[in-house]
C-alpha cells in the first residue's frame, strides 16, 4: 500500500486471510469489507472478532468463494482493466466500499 492506494489483489487475499481467520466456511461480501477496512487502516485485524484456533482442521488453500462474492470481484477484474495488481486509489476504494455494501451476505447461503 503507497500513497493509501491498496492493490487489488491484496484485498482478495486479506478477505480469504480474514474468512480463515474468523473460522468461516465461505468467503462472503462481509469478509471482502473487512479486508478493505484492514487495508485502508480503518480497523485491525484483531478488532474483526475472535480468531478460530490454528489447530482446528481446515482448508489447507483457504474457504471457498461464494458465487455473489466471485461475481462481484470477476466484475470489479473487468473495470480494472483485467489487473489483479491494479492499485485502488483512496477514492476507488471508497467506490469499492459503497458497492460492497450494496452486496447481500446471504443472498446465496445455503
Amino acid at each position: 500500500m503507497t500513497d493509501g492506494e491498496v492493490r487489488f489483489a491484496d484485498l482478495l487475499t486479506t478477505a480469504v486471510a480474514v474468512a480463515g481467520y474468523l473460522g468461516s466456511d465461505e468467503v462472503r461480501p462481509r469478509h471482502l469489507r473487512a479486508a478493505l477496512a484492514v487495508l485502508t487502516g480503518e480497523r485491525t485485524l484483531e478488532a474483526l472478532g475472535r480468531p478460530v484456533s490454528p489447530l482446528l482442521r481446515r482448508s489447507p488453500t483457504g474457504p471457498p468463494v461464494a458465487p455473489a462474492v466471485r461475481a462481484f470481484v470477476q466484475q470489479w477484474f473487468a473495470l480494472l482493466g483485467g489487473d489483479v495488481n491494479a492499485q485502488l486509489s483512496p477514492e476507488r476504494c471508497a467506490e469499492l466500499s459503497a458497492a460492497l455494501e450494496a452486496l447481500n451476505d446471504d443472498a446465496d447461503a445455503d
